[in-house]
């Protein structure tokens, strides 16, 4: 079963997609054009999040 998770703060809008069976995550940022910071399959890291690079100074902005 998948849980969806929509976190709100003062400059980030997020949606965070859980799968406690498979131990699966997604966590889709809405207000950078729903980029996927983080993708986990089976707690495999497929994308994470390049801290301390910032979304607007990479190529994909």
């Amino acid at each position: 079963m998948y849980t969806i998770e929509h976190q709100k703060s003062q400059n980030n809008s997020q949606v965070i997609l859980e799968s406690s069976r498979d131990k699966s995550q997604a966590v889709i940022i809405l207000n950078e054009g729903a980029r996927v910071q983080q993708l986990k399959l089976d707690s495999i890291p497929l994308i994470a999040d390049l801290a301390p690079l910032k979304y607007a100074d990479t190529y994909a902005s």
